[in-house]
């Protein structure tokens, strides 16, 4: 014997009894069963899809999105828990529910489908932070965290219709307002059908060829408008802009209506007499017979003396349009009823057609009704 194997234990080999040739077989099958009850409970995976950060308005409501995935169709929900720093906030098992004033499931019904989101009533600045939201059903469970960050309010101003001429630059104006002076523009979305144009998120920014922010240097101002650089037929359309700023979050969408060339021409200078008509002329020209005219602005000092819009008249006392049924004709031409020193000055006509648009200027001087001199009688003196 080798002195090595003095030192090493030697091993009992195990001794295999079957005492009963059945339960051999039973014990086989059930070891064989155990890899397919795996698999079975394998493929009823279930899993939690939240979005991960979210952003509130003081004093509007708020939701978390949660939805239940699952390979299978029919997921039955045992628990839901919606929690914030270890506080039960929202907590639903077998059917009993406990909740805290101002949250509640966002879907009613929502034991029905697969739809946990929790919504905040009235969100307060001290809501902000982070959220645990904890799903059991008969398929298995998952636990997601959902970041909120709550902000003042804030609101897009936007011009709603926009007319463009193809072959122009098209202004999309949408301006940041808010009850504070100071905001932080931290993202903005300009799209199309879904597909971003121009995006914009803390400092990178991903643009389309042909658009770009109409404002130099606009992340320190307000005004997020969107310039098309050169504007065709096809951009026409409905376009959405979305801004997030540390105040708060809007959304809001704008309308561009792409149309051909058309040109006012105007007589730029007119002489009125005071107590008489006087005649502000300007006609449509186009490369087009058919014009249809859409809209029609009289202005003085920025003020509307005639506007006309779709069939919609507004006009000041003194003042129409020149011709009968204008707006069949080209002619959008003014008349002033009678004429007051006080109307001297610039007036401004801008007109709006399916042509395109155009604006331009008439100056009016008015002076004195100066009455003919009578005719004088000669007396000649015969010497």
């Amino acid at each position: 014997m080798l002195q090595s194997d003095l030192r090493r234990p030697r091993r009992e080999q195990p001794e295999t009894i079957v005492r009963n040739p059945k339960m051999s077989i039973v014990i086989t099958m059930l070891f064989l069963a155990i890899p397919c009850a795996c698999n079975s409970k394998s493929e009823k995976f279930v899993e939690l899809d939240c979005k991960h950060e979210v952003y509130g308005v003081n004093g509007q409501q708020s939701l978390l999105e949660c939805i239940v995935k699952s390979g299978v169709d029919d997921v039955t929900i045992i628990g839901v828990n919606w929690k914030k720093m270890g506080t039960d906030l929202l907590n639903f098992h077998n059917g009993a529910m406990d909740v805290s004033p101002g949250f509640q499931f966002a879907v009613p019904g929502w034991n029905k489908s697969s739809n946990v989101s929790l919504l905040l009533t009235n969100t307060k600045m001290e809501d902000m932070g982070e959220y645990e939201c904890e799903v059991l059903t008969d398929l298995g469970q998952d636990k997601k965290t959902v970041i909120l960050s709550v902000t003042e309010f804030v609101e897009l101003d936007c011009k709603q219709e926009v007319y463009g001429v193809n072959g122009q630059q098209s202004l999309l104006e949408c301006i940041v307002k808010s009850g504070e002076d100071d905001v932080t523009i931290i993202g903005v979305n300009w799209k199309k059908m879904g597909k971003v144009l121009l995006g914009y998120y803390k400092g990178s920014t991903d643009v389309s060829p042909g658009f770009q922010f109409a404002v130099p240097g606009w992340n320190k101002s307000s005004n997020v408008s969107l310039l098309l650089t050169n504007t065709k037929m096809e951009d026409m359309g409905e376009y959405e802009c979305e801004v997030l700023t540390d105040r708060g979050h809007d959304q809001k969408t704008v309308i561009l209506s792409v149309i051909e060339f058309v040109e006012l021409d105007c007589k730029h200078e007119v002489s009125g007499v005071n107590g008489q008509q006087s005649l502000l002329e300007c006609i449509v020209k186009s490369g087009e017979d058919n014009v249809t005219i859409i809209g029609v602005n009289w202005k003085k000092m920025g003020k509307v003396l005639l506007g006309y819009y779709k069939g919609s008249t507004d006009v000041s006392p003194g003042f129409q349009f020149a011709v009968p049924g204008w707006n069949k004709s080209s002619n959008v031409s003014l008349l002033l009823t009678n004429t007051k020193m006080e109307d001297m000055g610039e007036y401004e006509c801008e007109v709006l057609t399916d042509r395109g648009h155009d604006k331009k200027t008439v100056i009016l001087n008015v002076i004195e009704n100066v009455p003919a001199a009578e005719p004088r009688e000669m007396c000649l003196s015969i010497q």
